[in-house]
């Protein structure tokens, strides 16, 4: 028993020590953000460039993913049909029409069945743990309430990476296209594949102005489609080891303490 016991203090530990190292470089990645000056896809000043549409760094050993709220994907105002385009690209046609209409009918206030949705008594039926809550979501672990999402297309994996990573149960009303993920254009702009390629290839090679032209032409999907950042940031840090953390966070320069924690997990690695 004796030994048992301290195994277990030293895993707790490990984890408390994991933590503050995290924390530390979180500390670390808001100074950045909150003394550079945005640019497109990136957080720079004369000393540094930290990139903000999830391209990895690494600091003291410790990789580090800075995303822009404005280039994912927000549920708070959801929309069915970008959200089944998104599935439709990480995941199976049938899956992705299912997963949709029941996020619609999870949210929706009626008790109105959607087809391929489920309603409170589809729920009590296949006896689902939890019913639907008629109201927007509050955290994207909620999503694997859903019958239709699988962990593994939430976590995704070792190559794929998992709708978790594309999706805020908030965000932002618009959308940075420097800082959007690739699978995320055609979906979030609702353009073609043809013309999400170009897009792509114009990112890679910084040609800003000719995908402002481009985007110029494209109405009604957001208040504006421009390259301006939002001040909400997700900070993925990932040990060594493989441990994570994820956090969201909100930058207001002019407040004591000059950012607010919306979201903190530790370890965040597969989830559900």
């Amino acid at each position: 028993m004796a030994g048992l016991n301290i195994a277990k203090i030293k895993q707790r530990q490990d984890h408390l020590t994991n933590e503050l190292q995290l924390k530390n470089i979180n500390q670390w990645v808001l100074y950045r953000l909150l003394t550079g000056t945005p640019s497109k896809h990136t957080r720079q000043s004369s000393t540094f460039s930290l990139p903000v549409d999830n391209s990895p760094i690494y600091y003291q050993n410790i990789k580090v993913q800075v995303q822009d709220a404005a280039g994912l994907m927000g549920l708070a105002l959801y929309n069915q049909k970008k959200f089944e385009k998104l599935l439709k690209q990480i995941t199976d046609k049938t899956s992705a029409t299912k997963i949709a209409a029941q996020l619609k009918d999870w949210i929706d206030k009626d008790s109105l069945t959607s087809y391929q949705g489920m309603e409170v008594t589809g729920y009590i039926k296949t006896q689902q743990p939890m019913l639907p809550r008629n109201h927007a979501i509050r955290s994207l672990d909620e999503l694997l309430e859903l019958p239709a999402i699988t962990p593994k297309l939430f976590n995704g994996s070792k190559n794929k990476q998992g709708l978790k990573e594309f999706i805020l149960a908030g965000g932002t009303m618009t959308h940075n296209i420097a800082t959007t993920p690739n699978v995320l254009l055609t979906p979030m702009l609702n353009i073609s594949a043809k013309k999400s390629a170009q897009i792509q290839f114009l990112k890679k090679t910084k040609s800003w102005q000719h995908i402002e032209k481009i985007t110029d032409k494209i109405q009604g999907n957001f208040d504006t489609v421009s390259f301006d950042q939002s001040s909400n940031y997700r900070i993925i840090l990932t040990l060594p080891n493989g441990k994570k953390s994820r956090g969201l966070f909100q930058i207001i320069p002019l407040k004591n303490p000059p950012y607010r924690i919306k979201q903190w997990q530790y370890p965040d690695n597969d989830r559900g």
